[in-house]
């Protein structure tokens, strides 16, 4: 849902007229300014299609130059006008959106080549063919962009091509006035006794938010403590994602639903990237008074820290029914989750054996709420023994995904991977399968894996991952199957977008990632779709009830020396 402000409206004025004029543009502001979605929605939806042809990409840390050219010549239609000038059909002119502008790095003479080769398209009207070394004249392209700060800004010899428009954030007027749009619009079948809540709902969601932003700071041991209006609208997707019989039902406290509801999602979005015990806290005590305020009643009488609760999808093993509701029985969850397991261990060659005690339920429900929504992605970050992986393999079983994993291996070759995420591409996208990609930092060392993963996350897709036979192979068979299902019938052009939506939409990632080092860091900093386009889950080590569970379990498996230990398990446990 795109909600029109005063600001976007005017912005979407002036684009319009530079595409008209035929003048590159560029949008700069903050991080949650909605550049990217401004800019989309302009050139996929307002735009004539038969006349502008939209080509979207986005540059990283660590782009090429030669990353860039091939990107941009594979999405070019190269129809041969005249000897060395090359453009889209005839009649029709490529609109070609860069994202994340000021990203590339600069070398070793301060240069930055990617930008270079923009300039040289802007100025020369082409750039050389690297095989051929002959120079190619590119005609019927116009250049737009976006940037973001915390990067040096683009050579002014690339800058002055660009007529430059600032975003600024949103004032919170116009926050709650987006938010409680969205809100009105889900809520619009529910009773009127639900959607009175809108207005505190939307009060609570903005003003947590703003007292994050002011109270948790980047630092170089919490680089992603990063927040923007994505992750506020994750909260309120959250709230919106709650079954209509869940608010509905006339035995339930509205109050306290919400509240919960709130806490719940809240805590998910800000408090799981936390790196400490002692910032989780710092939160609730945040979120406490806020909400104690809003809904008029004392928050340990909403929400009571002595009892259990989480919220998920998963409660229907068949998987006809996927309502997100609130689980408040432990006992309840931890059965149906042995069902989960009964039911993966009797269909896979590799078991799941794992000890059901909460914290590994709590972080369960974490992993499962992230694979449920669309475009959800999970970075988890912590040691190994936490069971990332483990817990990732249940969730996916639990949402009827396919799960799509490498062999464990360091430094996997580059060809393997590009192979690996051609075959599950294919899967999602002609298929139509819903996949969850698990990787982690260690099968991952070199930077141009994080480049494929930055532009997957951001824009659901990797350039020039296939080559044209395999194009071609993938239009045919997506074509067979729309025709066997009587769809219409496409042309090669509609065939891969609907081949790209479909690999967006199915396609979930999950990076598993050590905090130990320097590379955490940098790649936060150079590949920052890690942070803007993924829910961050900070494993914290095991608290001392989970490492008891542990240990109990552990000597009980173990027939040898148990009568000399009968009765002294506890000490034993708490001396380790």
């Amino acid at each position: 849902i795109f909600i029109p402000t005063k600001d976007s409206i005017r912005n979407n004025y002036l684009m319009k007229i530079m595409v008209k004029q035929e003048f590159p543009f560029l949008l700069f502001g903050k991080t949650g300014t909605a550049k990217t979605q401004v800019i989309k929605k302009l050139i996929l939806e307002e735009l004539d299609q038969t006349k502008y042809i939209p080509l979207i990409t986005v540059l990283s840390a660590n782009t090429k130059r030669e990353q860039l050219q091939d990107v941009l010549e594979s999405k070019l239609e190269k129809q041969k006008r005249a000897k060395g000038i090359y453009g889209p059909l005839m009649g029709t002119k490529n609109i070609i959106f860069i994202d994340d502008l000021n990203m590339p790095n600069k070398e070793k003479y301060s240069a930055q080549p990617p930008l270079e080769l923009i300039r040289q398209a802007i100025d020369e009207q082409g750039w050389y063919d690297r095989k051929a070394l002959e120079f190619k004249t590119i005609v019927d392209i116009q250049f737009l962009a976006a940037m973001g700060l915390g990067r040096p800004n683009i050579p002014n010899r690339l800058n002055r091509h660009f007529t430059t428009v600032q975003l600024f954030e949103y004032d919170e007027e116009t926050i709650k006035y987006v938010f409680k749009t969205i809100l009105d619009h889900g809520f619009a079948t529910m009773p009127e006794k639900v959607k009175t809540f809108t207005g505190r709902i939307v009060n609570i969601c903005v003003q947590t938010y703003k007292s994050v932003c002011k109270s948790f700071k980047p630092l170089p041991g919490k680089s992603h403590y990063l927040f923007n209006l994505r992750d506020l609208s994750k909260v309120i997707q959250g709230v919106l994602s709650v079954s209509e019989a869940e608010l509905t039902d006339n035995h339930v406290n509205l109050v306290s639903k919400f509240a919960k509801l709130i806490t719940y999602e809240s805590k998910r979005v800000f408090s799981d990237r936390f790196v400490d015990t002692k910032d989780k806290q710092d939160f609730v005590y945040i979120l406490k008074p806020i909400i104690a305020e809003y809904f008029q009643e004392p928050f340990d009488k909403l929400v009571p820290s002595e009892e259990f609760f989480v919220f998920g999808n998963f409660m229907d093993q068949s998987g006809a029914q996927r309502l997100y509701k609130e689980i408040n029985s432990l006992e309840a969850y931890k059965n149906i989750v042995k069902l989960y397991i009964d039911e993966y261990n009797e269909i896979n060659k590799r078991k799941i054996n794992i000890l059901l005690f909460e914290e590994c339920l709590d972080n369960l429900a974490k992993l499962n709420r992230i694979l449920s929504r669309e475009y959800g992605h999970a970075l988890q970050i912590g040691l190994g023994g936490d069971g990332r992986r483990t817990l990732t393999r249940l969730a996916t079983w639990m949402q009827g995904y396919d799960l799509q994993e490498m062999e464990i291996q360091k430094d996997i070759p580059l060809q393997d991977w590009q192979d690996f995420l051609r075959e599950v591409f294919r899967r999602s996208g002609i298929k139509n399968n819903k996949c969850t990609i698990l990787v982690t930092d260690s099968q991952l060392s070199k930077d141009i894996f994080y480049e494929d993963i930055n532009n997957l996350l951001n824009i659901g897709e990797v350039p020039n991952l296939f080559k044209a036979d395999d194009k071609e192979a993938i239009i045919s068979d997506l074509k067979t199957a729309y025709a066997k299902a009587g769809k219409r019938n496409l042309s090669n052009l509609q065939a891969w977008e609907v081949f790209l939506t479909n690999c967006k939409s199915n396609l979930h990632l999950v990076l598993c990632a050590s905090p130990i080092g320097d590379n955490l860091r940098l790649r936060l900093r150079n590949f920052p779709s890690l942070v803007n386009c993924s829910s961050i889950l900070w494993y914290l080590p095991w608290t001392n009830d989970s490492l008891k569970i542990i240990g109990m379990d552990a000597l009980a498996a173990h027939e040898e020396g148990k009568d000399l230990i009968l009765g002294k398990e506890s000490d034993l446990i708490d001396i380790f």
